[in-house]
């Protein structure tokens, strides 16, 4: 008995050249469009870098008159 294959009918076309090329364009222009999400994440994330940085200069400050070990306790 002859195997025969299974008939092939591609449920999808194939996009052109020129539609993938026209998807890509416009999904590179969606990803670098801000949107109030980003905004909004990277002003949280510049509060808390000016936050971690005033702390961490207030221990350095402190550190010139104190000991490592109280020094370390009042940064954590």
């Amino acid at each position: 008995m002859r195997y025969k294959s299974f008939p092939y009918a591609p449920e999808e076309r194939q996009e052109t050249t020129r539609e993938r090329a026209a998807r890509h364009r416009q999904q590179r222009r969606e990803e670098l469009t801000y949107t109030e999400k980003d905004e909004k994440r990277w002003a949280e994330n510049r509060e808390r870098v000016i936050a971690e940085r005033e702390k961490a200069a207030r221990v350095f400050e402190l550190g010139w008159l104190q000991s490592p070990t109280t020094q370390l306790q009042e940064a954590l």
